[in-house]
């Protein structure tokens, strides 16, 4: 094992020698502090246990990862000013970074897919492409990358409809027919209909019955609405599927169903996911532990902080 790896000591050392001194020793301090920005790597980026990649007492890294590694851990434990751009490390790894903060996690998905891809790489001639992308795709996974971007996107686009829409919008149907008595008093002969929104129909049909600002965020709505239930429907035909594998396999963790090559892996932030889905949801998972005949679904898809005390709860919480 230890010719394909490094020991998480020899790492830090590496790093003592390049950012600080050459001569001296490491001083215990500076071994403490990236040995906790290391374990925040494990628990909450990448979310893996650490007790698969120990040998001898000792945390050991791929030397496949060990370029990778070796630059976020740089990254996070030497502090830059607040005003550069890579200080985002420093406070993703103090877990200041608010994930409902889209416009800092699109900043810091970003920088690290460059420091990774165009740093990193550029240094490391050894760092092959799947590395790279593996690395990239489980960071952009466990921050949420995409999540905020799409958010980001639909806000703009929701803005973009009401900004094109703004001369509809009114509540005026179309189709009212009034009639004034001689005393001055009005009353309705016809009250128009309003258009009725069938998502089953070919969307141009759909289209041409909306007439106000209304109507078209009505349709977004509707279709937000039966989006959600097919991703719904989906979630839990993944979450069987797994289950059967668990059941199947005899693996105690979900994670154990893949190669251990590497430590980032973004199938292991899609079994986070899975966890988080189903722990909001205690009915479903009886349900689906008795339909598959298997049990402890929770402790099978459980990544996050599987070697570390649970993340203090934040106010809102």
């Amino acid at each position: 094992m230890n010719k394909e790896y490094i020991p998480l000591s020899e790492l830090s050392k590496e790093i003592y020698h390049d950012k600080i001194s050459k001569t001296q020793p490491i001083d215990e301090s500076t071994k403490k502090s990236l040995r906790n920005k290391y374990n925040f790597l494990m628990n909450r980026v990448v979310m893996r246990s650490k007790l698969d990649w120990r040998c001898r007492e000792k945390d050991m890294i791929p030397l496949k990862d060990k370029s990778i590694v070796k630059a976020l851990l740089i990254k996070s434990y030497f502090p830059q000013g607040k005003d550069d751009v890579d200080h985002i490390f420093v406070d993703w790894f103090n877990d200041s970074i608010d994930e409902s903060d889209y416009d800092k996690i699109i900043e810091l998905g970003n920088r690290a897919e460059s420091l990774i891809k165009y740093e990193v790489s550029y240094d490391d001639w050894d760092l092959d492409d799947v590395t790279i992308d593996e690395w990239v795709a489980a960071i952009h996974s466990s921050i949420n990358f995409t999540r905020a971007l799409s958010i980001k996107k639909f806000a703009y686009e929701m803005k973009n409809l009401y900004d094109n829409s703004n001369v509809l919008n009114h509540d005026m149907p179309f189709g009212d027919m009034i009639k004034e008595n001689e005393y001055g008093k009005r009353s309705y002969i016809w009250k128009g209909l309003r258009p009725n929104i069938d998502t089953s129909l070919p969307l141009n049909e759909v289209l041409s019955g909306c007439f106000s600002q209304e109507d078209y965020a009505n349709l977004v709505l509707q279709l937000m609405l039966v989006i959600i239930q097919d991703c719904q429907n989906k979630t839990v035909d993944f979450i069987k599927a797994y289950a059967e594998l668990k059941k199947n396999s005899g693996c105690v963790c979900a994670d154990e169903l893949l190669e251990t090559g590497s430590l980032a892996s973004e199938y292991v932030k899609f079994f986070q996911n899975i966890y988080d889905y189903l722990y909001d949801r205690p009915e479903l998972t009886k349900e689906i532990e008795n339909e598959i005949g298997t049990d402890d679904l929770l402790t099978f898809f459980k990544m996050k902080d599987r070697n570390a005390k649970n993340p203090k709860k934040t106010k809102n919480e």
